[in-house]
C-alpha cells in the first residue's frame, strides 16, 4: 500500500505516516524471512533504521515546506481580509460625506447641471489631484477654466463642499492603497497555488520517500542472502574439516591396527617358528610398507640354539610392550625339548 498524504499543513499527515512506518514493519515481521528465526545481524537492522529515518526526513522536509507555504498564503489571505475592512471603512466614510455634500446642494438650492456645480466639480478634481487621491489629470481646457474662476468669490456651497472633499482624501487615500494591497495578495495567492500545482513537492516526497524504503528493502534483502550464503559456506567448510579430521583419526586408528597385527604375527612366527607363520608375518609387513625380513632370516631366529630362553624372553617382552592380560597367554605352549 502506498503512502498516502495530503498536500495542505495538518495533523492527520503525521498520523497517516505513522500509521504507514507502523503497517511496514508488520509486513516485514510477517514476511517469509523472519528476522527473528534469522537472528539478523545488527548492520541489516541499522539499514532499516537508517531507511525509515531518510524517507521521514524527505517527507517531513516536503511537509514542513508545505506548512510554509500554506503559512504565505494564509498571510495573504490575513492581509487581504485587512484590506477589505479598511476599503469599506474608507468607503463608507466617503458615502457620508457625499451624502452631506448632497444635502449642503439641496439646501443651498443648487442644480446638478448648473455652472456653480460645473465649477465645483472641476475644483474638486484639482483638490485631488494636489491631494494626491487621484491619477488624472487636467486637460488644457480644464486648466483655462479654473483660471477663470474667481476663487476668492467662491459660493458658500462650493466652499463647504470643498472642504468636505478635502476631508474625504485622508479616506480616498486609505482606499486606494487598501485597493492595491488587496490585488497584491490575491495574485500571490494565485502564484503560489499555481506554483504548488506545477511542483506537487508532498507528492514527489512521497514517491521519492517509497523509493528510499524499496531500494533499502531489497539491499536487506541482499544482506540476508549474503549472509545465508556465507554461513551456509561457514558451515560446509566445519563440516569439510570435521570429516577430513575424523578420516585422519581413521587412518591413525587403522595403522595403529596394523602395526599391532603385524607385531602379533611377528611374535607369532617368533613363538612358533613355523614357516607359515613366518611368511604370514612377512605379507603383513609388506601390506604395512614396512622393511622386509626375510623368510630364511625369520626362520633363523626361531632356531637358534638359545630358542627356549628366547621364547620365553620374548613372551615376557610381549607380554610388557603389548600390555596383553595373562589370561591371553596361558594359551601359549612351549616345547622346551626342542
Amino acid at each position: 500500500m502506498g503512502l498516502t498524504i495530503y498536500a495542505g499543513g495538518n495533523t492527520r499527515l503525521i498520523n497517516k505516516i505513522e500509521d504507514e512506518n507502523q503497517k511496514q514493519e508488520q509486513k516485514q515481521n510477517k514476511a517469509s524471512i523472519y528476522a527473528g528465526s534469522l537472528n539478523l545481524p545488527d548492520p541489516i537492522d541499522e539499514k532499516k533504521k537508517k531507511a525509515m529515518k531518510e524517507a521521514w526526513e524527505v517527507v517531513s522536509d516536503a511537509w514542513e515546506s508545505d506548512i510554509a507555504i500554506d503559512k504565505t498564503i494564509d498571510e495573504r489571505r490575513q492581509i487581504y481580509n485587512n484590506m477589505k475592512e479598511i476599503e469599506k471603512e474608507a468607503t463608507e466614510a466617503l458615502n457620508r460625506l457625499k451624502s452631506q455634500e448632497n444635502a449642503f446642494m439641496e439646501s443651498y438650492g443648487v442644480e446638478a447641471d448648473s455652472k456653480e456645480q460645473a465649477d465645483l466639480e472641476l475644483l474638486k478634481k484639482q483638490q485631488d489631484i494636489k491631494n494626491h487621491v487621484s491619477s488624472e489629470s487636467l486637460t488644457p481646457e480644464e486648466i483655462e477654466r479654473i483660471k477663470n474662476i474667481d476663487l476668492n468669490n467662491l459660493t458658500e456651497y462650493q466652499q463647504r463642499a470643498l472642504e468636505l472633499n478635502d476631508m474625504g482624501a485622508v479616506y480616498k487615500d486609505a482606499l486606494k492603497d487598501a485597493k492595491i494591497k488587496m490585488q497584491d495578495a490575491v495574485s500571490d495567492i494565485n502564484s503560489i497555488q499555481l506554483e504548488r500545482l506545477k511542483s506537487h513537492p508532498m507528492v514527489d516526497a512521497t514517491k521519492q520517500a517509497e523509493a528510499i524504503k524499496a531500494a533499502a528493502s531489497d539491499e536487506i534483502i541482499g544482506q540476508i542472502i549474503e549472509d545465508a550464503k556465507e554461513n551456509t559456506d561457514e558451515k560446509i567448510e566445519e563440516a569439510e574439516e570435521e570429516a577430513e579430521k575424523k578420516a585422519e583419526e581413521k587412518k591413525e586408528a587403522e595403522d595403529k591396527l596394523d602395526e599391532i597385527k603385524e607385531e602379533r604375527a611377528i611374535q607369532e612366527a617368533v613363538i612358533t617358528g613355523t614357516r607359515e607363520a613366518v611368511e604370514k608375518a612377512e605379507r603383513i609387513k609388506r601390506e604395512n610398507d614396512t622393511p622386509d625380513i626375510e623368510t630364511d632370516d625369520m626362520l633363523e631366529l626361531t632356531k637358534s640354539s638359545n630358542i627356549n630362553n628366547d621364547v620365553k624372553q620374548s613372551l615376557e617382552e610381549i607380554k610388557n610392550s603389548m600390555n596383553l592380560l595373562e589370561a591371553d597367554l596361558k594359551g601359549i605352549k612351549v616345547d622346551e625339548t626342542v
